[in-house]
């Protein structure tokens, strides 16, 4: 009951990491538009997302101050989605490095890029197993019953 309780802290903090890390993301990509060195395009859907997260964040700190357990499973499969895209993101990008490689230079860097792919792969569903976990916590935790402190009657001496 108690470990339960501590999902609503580990919620918080959790939803708190999650608003951070979207407004750096999105301050970062509008802060490349117009380098040589980036695509605006990808830079564009990148802040959207961005922005998608925060919102969903924000949605999960009211779900949890609220206790609407609607709330918490839209956000689950919004991090299920943003947990997809993000994989199948990586393993593009990384499989044109691949590629790219494996025209220009040896034999044993592409394998070294395949071996980091796996590795990649592999770090990404774990922290995604993890996340989960919490959120299943969150769950629990804004499905406990409110109990009611009962204050012990005074008898007059």
């Amino acid at each position: 009951m108690a470990q339960i309780r501590l999902f609503g802290v580990v919620g918080y903090v959790y939803a708190l990491l999650n608003i951070l890390i979207a407004i750096s993301v999105a301050i970062r990509c509008l802060g490349s538009f117009g380098s040589e060195y980036e695509n605006n395009t990808v830079l564009a859907l990148k802040s959207i997302f961005a922005l998608f997260c925060f919102a969903f964040a924000i949605m999960l700190v009211i779900g949890i101050k609220k206790e609407k357990l609607e709330y918490i499973i839209v956000y689950r499969i919004f991090v299920l989605f943003r947990s997809t895209c993000g994989l199948v993101y990586m393993i593009i990008n990384q499989l044109i490095v691949i590629v790219d490689n494996a025209n220009t230079s040896s034999s044993l860097v592409v394998v070294f890029s395949v071996l980091l792919l796996i590795v990649a792969v592999v770090l990404f569903i774990g922290f995604v197993t993890i996340e989960l976990w919490v959120l299943a916590g969150i769950k629990s935790f804004v499905e406990l019953p409110i109990e009611v402190v009962k204050i012990p009657a005074v008898t007059p001496v």
